[in-house]
């Protein structure tokens, strides 16, 4: 049991990682719930990096580069330690939790 709880702890962190939730999302079959936030996460998160950077250029480019960077590693930690992740707006629109 804590080896498969250990195992779905560092697949929620991996899914932190840049495309690695892409993989993650076509190979596991049936997705726990926690797994389906992560990933979900980790797009937003993904897409809010490079919308902006693509658009305004090499210096907010870089800027948000690092905070692409601090939050994947803060949100993989939080993933990992099996500590639930909550921000609302993205809760409601994807989960329909209050």
């Amino acid at each position: 049991m804590e080896e498969k709880r250990r195992s779905d702890n560092v697949k929620n962190m991996l899914c932190f990682i840049p495309f690695f939730s892409i993989a993650v999302h076509f190979i596991e079959k049936n997705k726990p719930e926690r797994l389906k936030k992560s990933i979900i996460y980790s797009w937003i998160l993904l897409w809010l990096f490079l919308l902006p950077a693509i658009i305004f250029g090499k210096v907010v480019a870089f800027v948000l580069f690092m905070v692409y960077i601090w939050a994947s590693v803060l949100f993989g930690y939080k993933s990992y330690i099996w500590e639930d992740i909550e921000i609302s707006f993205i809760d409601k629109a994807f989960f329909n939790k209050k």
